[in-house]
């Protein structure tokens, strides 16, 4: 069977090594986590769902917590 050039080069691409993951420090967490939830306090006030509102992201880098906030609305009894 004939390899066409594609498929040479996806077969070459496969056996290359790829570089090892790296993991983030606490700083690029930080980082990342507080450019997420600025993106993300874009999409407060919009619903989710017919119950469910966007409240936004809280980054703590200190504490490293990073907080979803919702909320729901239901009929009560």
């Amino acid at each position: 069977m004939l390899l066409r050039p594609l498929h040479l080069v996806l077969a070459l691409a496969c056996t290359l090594p790829l570089p090892a993951a790296q993991a983030f420090d606490d700083r690029d967490f930080c980082s990342a986590a507080q450019q997420f939830a600025i993106a993300a306090e874009q999409d407060v006030g919009h619903w989710l769902d017919r119950t469910t509102r966007n409240g936004g992201v809280g980054v703590w880098c200190d504490r490293r917590t990073v907080e979803f906030k919702r909320f729901t609305y239901a009929a009560s009894g």
